[in-house]
């Protein structure tokens, strides 16, 4: 069975943006025309939304960046113009801009941040008024992953704000997240001090907040009571390990954070090394809440577990362009890769190669039936659990796994990101930006899109 695999190539956020000028309209028109040429999704969306709304937006954005000089306000204008299409497999990254190849020093960091915004209250004021009775909402003392902060409500806004940091990127009372009272949304300040937009504010038992889908925050001190339901689906949730649980006699846990190549070897080994208990225990629970994907071939140990049926797949083809195939020739020379990922690369490269400028397709055929020869009486009972942030290769592994008559799924609805695939990036002219985007698409497109894959 040939696979589909989500390859992204790495990219460095610059560190100077307050300092760059940018040609916004010059990088808009590399934009337009290199997502044009190399974007498996652009003739379907296209269609779907018409020329006339496309020419009205082209039209547009190049007035607005008229006014742009700055790299952060030109990256989201044409952000704003990528969105037009969709939001999955698509995106505008900072590019390493040529004058931040130099590393600086912690005093020359420090130097750089040290004029950042601060919350007109002294951590002492704070920590005295931590002790009325008259908190809101979000306010105390969170924890992230490095750092302590306060959160206060100023007027109509909830302000987080440093209380303990490295002392280099981020120092005492700095701002690093703003949330607004009227749609309990905001921004939250990156490590390089970037902006990362806030659409949704979710408070747990005033035990944990999360801060869009991924930022968590757990809460500190104060008569904190804690829910052990909440603390275990938190654990769960910022697990980066693939891990096996036995939590009753006869239930497992599966807990599969990502879908990502280099856990492929954990996974096989987990199931390796545990299969006579998978096969033993009646339930069996996976849970791939908040797995954005990866590669397909990292879950094909799992499937053999919970089969019944014969698993049918709807291929998908590659859209050859002198840009995508570079992605491929990666692949194929890149020796640290699984051997089966480079020859499934080189095959697509031969079609590529022999059909400039048109899909390719990715398998033999339409649809590729994947059978095993056995059907364990164990596990009986397969639950998945899943949420919004499921996407890409984790909704394959939902296709597949659907197809038996043991699977059930519980949950949110998936991101939908799996109509469109591979993903590939191109640096800009300029050197600013870094486009992603996505080389292949399911031969279900159009007649059967799956915007996302709903619980049952």
């Amino acid at each position: 069975m040939k696979k589909i695999y989500l390859l992204v190539l790495g990219s460095i956020i610059a560190l100077n943006l307050d300092a760059q000028t940018c040609d916004c309209k010059a990088n808009f028109e590399w934009l337009k025309t290199t997502f044009e040429t190399n974007d498996a999704g652009f003739d379907y969306y296209h269609q779907q939304k018409g020329e006339t709304n496309y020419a009205l937006l082209n039209n547009s954005i190049r007035e607005k960046s008229k006014n742009i000089n700055t790299v952060l306000e030109c990256q989201k204008l044409l952000t704003e113009w990528l969105h037009f299409f969709r939001k999955e497999h698509i995106g505008l990254e900072l590019a390493n801009q040529p004058e931040s190849k130099k590393k600086l020093s912690e005093p020359e960091i420090i130097k750089k941040f040290e004029n950042w915004e601060k919350i007109d209250l002294e951590i002492s004021e704070f920590e005295k008024y931590l002790k009325s009775d008259n908190l809101q909402e979000y306010e105390g003392v969170w924890k992230g992953s490095n750092y302590t902060l306060g959160v206060k409500r100023v007027n109509k806004e909830y302000i987080g704000f440093i209380i303990k940091a490295d002392g280099v990127y981020w120092t005492e009372r700095q701002v690093k997240f703003r949330i607004n009272t009227t749609d309990n949304a905001g921004i939250y300040y990156m490590g390089d001090h970037s902006e990362k937009i806030i659409d949704r504010v979710d408070l747990f038992n005033n035990q944990y907040i999360r801060l869009g889908a991924y930022l968590i925050l757990k809460k500190q001190g104060g008569d904190l009571k804690i829910n052990p339901k909440i603390e275990s689906y938190f654990q769960s949730i910022n697990a980066h390990n693939p891990t096996l649980e036995k939590i009753s006699d006869n239930t497992l846990l599966l807990r599969i954070p990502h879908m990502w190549i280099q856990f492929k070897p954990v996974i096989d080994s987990i199931i390796s090394t545990n299969i006579k208990l998978l096969t033993s225990t009646e339930n069996l629970i996976i849970d791939i809440r908040n797995n954005g994907g990866g590669g397909d071939f990292t879950y094909e140990a799992i499937l053999p577990i919970i089969y019944t049926n014969p698993i049918r797949t709807i291929d998908a083809e590659f859209l050859s362009t002198k840009t995508n195939n570079v992605m491929l020739e990666y692949v194929v020379n890149d020796k640290n890769l699984d051997k089966e990922l480079r020859d499934w690369a080189q095959t697509i490269l031969d079609r590529a190669i022999k059909n400039p400028n048109q899909f390719v397709p990715i398998s033999e055929g339409i649809i590729t039936i994947t059978k095993y020869n056995t059907i364990y009486q164990y596990p009986k009972n397969v639950a998945i659990v899943i949420d919004e942030n499921v996407a890409s290769a984790s909704e394959q592994f939902l296709l597949d796994a659907k197809q038996s008559t043991k699977v059930k799924v519980f949950g949110t609805t998936t991101a939908g990101g799996l109509d469109l695939a591979n993903v590939n990036e191109t640096v800009s002219p300029s050197g600013e930006f870094i486009l992603v985007y996505a080389t292949s698409r399911s031969m279900r497109v159009p007649e059967m899109v799956i915007p996302y894959i709903r619980k049952g």
